[in-house]
């Protein structure tokens, strides 16, 4: 049966009074730019997270730019299989809705409720994701589905959706690349710099799958678009063609609230700024001996 928008809530607010008065728990991290407190009554899912986002813990407290506050519920929504999960926000642009988290988005996305099913901490981690482009928007930055590293004071992005290669890749370089330190395995996160307008800059992420992440901010030197092949080569991609290779990339969820307006710029803006190549490489190390040698175009950077 097909659960309103209405019901969802009224069961979104009855949830979270009912969690209201419990003892609460609370950690701190570094995201980018910002400061983020994120309480919960759950001991044991703080703890989930502390360990997803252990390279980004912040050390000493402070006034934060945005706090989540999330219960877990053993008693969740019941979505049937064909559920349209976007009505929800079309409905009411605070709401983002998943088979199993409702968030709702107040003061401007700096405070973030949320409601997770019980029963597997991937459940939280996943709404976790979700949240991201939100929370990049905030700084002016979009996530992009690429892994990446940090080599000669450049960031390396590789980008892919699942599948493609990207934690295959970091997996690779980390064995034979000793100078070169790992960003993300699934995420970048890029923005305009603020103190150089015509450049770009990317910072790690928290969101791998197999890779804690860092949080640093690096300038933006190469991206490469993987394509697993049968030979290993480089093809240097005409502004036009890595525009739409990174718009393909985009990690935006919905096109409500100005996400994919500003993801759409960064993606132009990557391409015009940024040398981009397919990356066409068998799984092996001798891709990296071409990537090595590349010079960046002048201006380029």
């Amino acid at each position: 049966m097909e659960i309103t928008a209405r019901e969802v809530i009224r069961y979104f607010e009855t949830t979270i009074d009912l969690h209201a008065h419990e003892p609460r728990y609370s950690m701190w991290i570094n995201l980018w730019r910002l400061l983020i407190k994120i309480e919960s009554p759950s001991l044991e899912s703080i703890h989930a997270l502390q360990e997803q986002y252990a390279s980004f813990l912040a050390p000493v407290p402070g006034e934060p730019d945005v706090v989540i506050n999330f219960v877990r519920a053993d008693d969740f929504l019941s979505f049937p299989p064909e559920a349209d999960y976007f009505k929800y926000t079309e409905f009411d642009e605070s709401l983002l809705v998943a088979p199993f988290f409702v968030t709702r988005f107040s003061d401007n996305g700096n405070y973030i409720e949320m409601v997770v099913e019980d029963g597997y901490d991937t459940f939280l981690l996943s709404a976790m994701r979700a949240i991201a482009p939100y929370l990049a928007i905030k700084q002016g930055g979009t996530l992009i589905h690429a892994s990446a590293i940090c080599y000669d004071g450049r960031l390396y992005a590789f980008m892919g959706q699942s599948g493609a290669g990207k934690s295959t890749v970091i997996r690779m370089l980390s064995e034979i690349e000793s100078s070169a330190q790992v960003l993300t395995d699934e995420a970048v996160m890029v923005e305009v710099d603020l103190d150089n307008p015509d450049r770009l800059v990317g910072w790690g992420t928290p969101y791998g799958r197999e890779h804690g992440g860092a949080n640093l901010c690096v300038p933006l030197g190469y991206c490469f678009f993987l394509v697993q092949d049968t030979t290993t080569y480089l093809e240097l991609l005409r502004p036009g063609q890595a525009a739409a290779r990174s718009m393909s990339n985009l990690w935006c969820i919905n096109t409500l609230g100005g996400l994919a307006t500003n993801a759409l710029e960064i993606a132009v803006q990557i391409s015009e700024q940024i040398p981009c190549y397919d990356l066409h490489f068998e799984l092996n190390h001798r891709f990296w001996e071409q990537i090595r040698h590349l010079t960046v175009p002048s201006g380029k950077l």
